[in-house]
């Protein structure tokens, strides 16, 4: 007998903060058997802000400046502003994270710790300071 993978179909998912917490399983069938398969969900959350740059004109947006999600030492997630200095991480698991900005010049703004909540949270305006030698 062959193993077969299941996963579960975002698709078919009608909540976009649900998630299924293991990407499948694997098992064998039989022949005449029947298999029931559980997969758990999880409710996910987001996590947002702006990285901005203060000069003498005032508080502007900065684009194209690449911010982390770190879960521990690991980079969950990785991102671009926008054009508007914009960024979002999407589907986040529960947990507790570091959100950095990553610098070709080794003066990052202090990183935000978020914690996105077993019941899906929304962390927003994790915003970042940068200064105008960026």
């Amino acid at each position: 007998y062959l193993p077969a993978d299941v996963s579960l179909s975002l698709k078919s998912l009608d909540d976009p903060f649900l998630r299924p917490a293991k990407k499948g399983i694997r098992f064998t069938p039989r022949p005449g058997d029947t298999a029931e398969i559980n997969l758990a969900l999880i409710t996910v959350g987001e996590v947002d802000g702006h990285v901005l740059v203060e000069s003498t004109r005032g508080t502007r947006g900065k684009r194209n400046v690449t911010v982390e999600l770190l879960s521990g030492n690991a980079v969950a997630q990785r991102v671009k502003t926008d054009s508007e200095g914009f960024y979002l991480f999407e589907a986040v698991p529960p947990g507790t994270y570091t959100v950095r900005v990553v610098s070709e010049n080794k003066t990052s703004p202090p990183s935000h710790s978020v914690t996105v909540q077993p019941t899906g949270s929304f962390e927003a305006n994790r915003d970042f300071i940068l200064l105008p030698h960026w």
